[in-house]
């Protein structure tokens, strides 16, 4: 019972920073450049953002190592989590809008990745409105689009000369990526459900403050959204072995 309480509190804590995070980079990004469009060294607001960071990363280990290993992940509000699975559909119709035209091959990929990603959003969406737990092969494409969509943002990040400009970013796909495995995993019964509470709600943080200063600010928004209001809850369970007893 006492982890059900806990993990609204991780995802408020998340999204509470996530926010003050992106409200400080878009404050930042206003004021604290140079003519070339470099931040200036030594600024209390971009080592506060930093801190935030490590604070949150430091609370994300604490919930890992604190949290039982057995554990499973609830969704009680079934509806909830069903809007929570089209805002994440929204995610990737944003990002093919925003695909850079014409498409090479790898923007193609992309394109047909995010396509099959939404289509199956939707049969996860539909499946959960009805109560029904959905195969985990629906979720595959999600994590190559994701895969794929970080191979076509590298050029653009590697030609920043500063982490603020691109680190949250990075971080935010590479986490939905994990979060996407991780309910795949979870569909199919794989794996323990701390691993997808701390990973994603970390995706969480990450998502929220890249909105400031990103092409692609709707995307991680809805990402964000796609994870707040998935509804998902703590249940401690026993081992294996010790049901056997």
């Amino acid at each position: 019972m006492t982890q059900l309480k806990k993990m609204p509190l991780l995802s408020g804590l998340c999204a509470g920073l996530g926010f003050l995070c992106l409200l400080l980079r878009q404050w930042l990004m206003g004021t604290g450049l140079d003519e070339k469009g470099l931040l200036l060294p030594g600024q209390p607001v971009e080592i506060f953002i930093w801190v935030i960071t490590a604070s949150v990363c430091v609370l994300l280990v604490w919930a890992f190592l604190s949290w039982e290993k057995h554990t499973t992940c609830l969704f009680p509000n079934e509806p909830l989590s069903a809007v929570a699975t089209l805002f994440l559909a929204s995610g990737y119709v944003i990002a093919l809008l925003q695909l850079p035209k014409p498409l090479d091959l790898l923007g193609l990929i992309n394109f047909v990745l995010g396509a099959v990603s939404v289509l199956c959003m939707a049969l996860v969406a539909w499946g959960q409105f009805r109560g029904q737990r959905m195969h985990p092969l629906l979720y595959c494409c999600n994590i190559l689009f994701h895969l794929a969509f970080m191979l076509l943002q590298y050029p653009g990040w590697s030609r920043e000369a500063q982490p603020q400009m691109y680190l949250f970013q990075l971080v935010g796909c590479a986490g939905m990526l994990v979060t996407v495995f991780c309910r795949a995993e979870l569909a199919a019964g794989k794996i323990s459900g701390r691993n997808y509470a701390v990973f994603s709600r970390g995706a969480l943080f990450f998502c929220i403050a890249a909105v400031a200063h990103c092409a692609q600010p709707l995307m991680y928004l809805c990402f964000a959204l796609s994870i707040l209001l998935d509804g998902c809850r703590l249940q401690q369970k026993q081992p294996k072995a010790e049901q056997g007893e």
